[in-house]
């Protein structure tokens, strides 16, 4: 399998057939990625927000806006994973709520 170690940015704007799978491939060969944008990547869930918190500490900066499958659930773990985020962008992902614990 190739490995992509230096890769440290990766954006994937509006590629409307990106699915889960595809995610889980890309952060298992390039786990250094910093800067993700799956921007209008509307088949992505949970399971791509899952395989994304595999980056850790790695991960500053998380574009996922317009992926309306995403859940609160799938954000708290990716959060608590990726301790070292900056900036994240959930705009229009409509599964997600206000609810707070």
């Amino acid at each position: 399998m190739q490995m992509y170690e230096h890769l440290r940015i990766l954006d994937l704007t509006s590629c409307s057939r990106l699915t889960d799978r595809a995610i889980e491939k890309i952060i298992d060969v390039a786990p250094r990625l910093r800067n993700l944008v799956f921007a209008k990547c509307r088949n992505l869930t949970d399971l791509a927000a899952n395989a994304i918190s595999k980056l850790g500490k790695n991960l500053h900066y998380l574009h996922l806006g317009h992926c309306g499958h995403i859940t609160d659930d799938a954000v708290i773990r990716l959060v608590a994973a990726c301790n070292r985020i900056r900036y994240i962008d959930l705009g229009c992902c409509i599964h997600l709520t206000t609810n707070r614990s």
